[in-house]
């Protein structure tokens, strides 16, 4: 017997975002400096359990930045990470009313273990959770959509038998 070390709401879930990259402008070097950590970042760190880092200027990921910006990568843990609040706290730090940075990529790991690049709008899906069906509209639906069933002679429609008489056939 098989028994899964996942548990049911991971086997559901299709992805947690583990990390972003995100350019922000140069007036956020007295928040993410290497040398000194604002304690704004730490307890956006703490609140959205992640690890900020600033890549430098040769790093491979800062190539694409725009003039004038930095970037930054945010490692959030795999488990108990936000990543919802942290893009709003972080603009929040410097100007409360304007969103000055933007995501330039996320990385979401499945629960199968691999980790694939998720743009914006893909992102904005992954986050939308509708309403569970009722059980009355599920009923509804077996009962008046045709059933597809093989048989030797081919498909045959179960609902279009069970509804002929018994002498016709």
């Amino acid at each position: 017997m098989y028994i899964s070390t996942c548990s049911r709401f991971q086997r559901l879930s299709s992805g947690r975002v583990v990390r972003q990259i995100i350019y922000v402008p140069n007036s956020f070097d007295s928040i993410v400096s290497t040398y000194y950590r604002d304690r704004r970042l730490e307890r956006i760190e703490n609140f959205c359990s992640c690890h900020v880092r600033l890549l430098s200027p040769t790093h491979p990921r800062a190539a694409m930045c725009p003039p004038g910006c930095r970037t930054l990568e945010v490692n959030f843990d795999p488990v108990r990470g936000r990543y919802l609040g942290f893009h709003d706290l972080l603009s929040r730090c410097v100007h409360p009313k304007r969103r000055m940075s933007r995501v330039a990529l996320t990385v979401v790991r499945h629960p199968n273990g691999s980790e694939t690049q998720v743009q914006t709008h893909e992102l904005a899906r992954l986050d939308l959770i509708g309403p569970r069906p009722r059980l009355v509209e599920i009923r509804a639906d077996m009962c008046t959509k045709p059933k597809l069933s093989n048989y030797q002679k081919g498909a045959v429609f179960i609902t279009d038998i069970l509804s002929e008489p018994a002498g016709s056939a």
